[in-house]
């Protein structure tokens, strides 16, 4: 039976039925370890909280109150505290692991028409972040407003507005231009100079 110190910080597993109540493999702050005796003293009932209420019966009760069973309490990250008993911490923590969790990159796009395709977007887009880290991942475009109306001449100076030339494009296209440029002339330069030296 594994008891955790108070602070100990870890990724759990628990026996039923406190697999139902608490989440598996997910991050668990210790914040409190106590006995069955102390809690009693201190007026609670423990067999009726934690273990009648969980379908656990009275000869359970009884011996985790003989084998002095510690009352463990976890911390969730999102700040619920619970009580379980130590003997029904399935497996030790990991510790000394790197905690992972699901990221989302959002992108806010301003107001668009709604029949918009942004079918071509979220291919780039989606392209350009598996050119950085090469993991499982999609694209969904959602809408986060809601409707309002344009006058056809309003929605007409929005579109010119949207796809006009971006001055920052412009300038990238045209270092671009440069740099190809620059090496077709230090490609002929360099044949230039091997045919020299024949």
């Amino acid at each position: 039976m594994y008891t955790p110190a108070v602070d100990d910080i870890g990724h759990f597993k628990f026996k039923a039925p406190f697999d139902n109540i608490l989440e598996n493999d997910v991050r668990y702050v210790t914040v409190g370890v106590s006995s069955i005796s102390l809690l009693t003293k201190a007026g609670r009932d423990v067999k009726a909280e934690l273990y009648l209420s969980n379908g656990l019966t009275e000869s359970d009760y009884n011996e985790a109150f003989k084998n002095k069973v510690a009352i463990v309490s976890l911390e969730h990250d999102s700040g619920d505290v619970f009580e379980i008993p130590a003997d029904y911490i399935g497996t030790i923590p990991l510790l000394n692991g790197v905690e992972y969790s699901d990221k989302a990159l959002v992108i806010q796009l301003g107001t668009l028409p709604n029949k918009y395709d942004l079918s071509e977007m979220k291919t780039k887009v989606l392209q350009l972040a598996k050119n950085y880290i090469n993991v499982p991942m999609t694209i969904e475009d959602k809408v986060v407003s809601s409707t309002i109306y344009y006058t056809d001449e309003q929605h007409d100076a929005n579109m010119s507005f949207m796809f006009a030339p971006s001055p920052v494009l412009e300038t990238i296209e045209t270092l671009r231009a440069e740099k190809i440029r620059h090496i077709a002339t230090i490609s002929s330069l360099e044949e230039h100079i091997r045919n020299s030296s024949t």
